[in-house]
């Protein structure tokens, strides 16, 4: 099996891991770009009366299904991370969000870190508006900080990693529970 399909299968455990986090029935769900949140959009992209507000670039036509799919706009620099800037903020803001899904590169004791400023910020955005933060971290980024950080761990409701264990340099306040992918919990 290579690196890529290892990959693959990880964040397939998550995404499977952070839908089951999504209740049923009529819940406005935000995500941000990425390959992990992608997997997750595509398992929420099937229900009916969700709706999927999403900076991502992914082609609306994978995300067939009963959910409605909307598109933030925005600035692109990567188009693997989808939509940034002023516009998708704004977009975001404007929309009553239940639950943020997001992908982050870094979690410590400090909080939440990525190394680009701009997902960073949009990530900020949602982090503050949404009612729920459901935050992605494969087992790389568990203990590890990036250049800009997002916002604390106080901000966050539920942590999904595929890690076994998060590392013992890793304290998580009161509050984050940790849902481990293909583990029950």
């Amino acid at each position: 099996m290579g690196a890529s399909t290892l990959h693959s299968a990880a964040r397939h455990r998550l995404a499977e891991r952070a839908a089951v986090l999504v209740p049923p029935g009529r819940v406005t769900v935000a995500t941000t770009g990425g390959a992990a949140t992608a997997a997750v959009r595509a398992l929420l992209a099937r229900r009916r009366g969700l709706t999927l507000v999403t900076t991502a670039l992914t082609p609306v036509h994978a995300l067939r299904g009963g959910a409605k799919v909307v598109l933030t706009g925005g600035a692109v620099r990567d188009p693997a991370q989808g939509c940034v800037g002023e516009v998708a903020e704004a977009a975001l803001r404007a929309r009553l969000i239940d639950i943020a899904v997001v992908s982050v590169c870094g979690i410590d004791h400090d909080g939440l870190s990525t190394a680009d400023p701009d997902q960073a910020s949009l990530i900020r955005t949602l982090v503050h508006h949404a009612r729920r933060v459901v935050a992605l971290a494969d087992r790389c980024a568990l203990g590890r900080v990036e250049a800009t950080h997002i916002a604390s761990l106080t901000s966050v409701h539920d942590i999904v990693t595929d890690a076994s264990a998060p590392p013992p340099t890793l304290r998580l306040p009161a509050g984050p529970r940790l849902h481990l992918a293909g583990w029950s919990s």
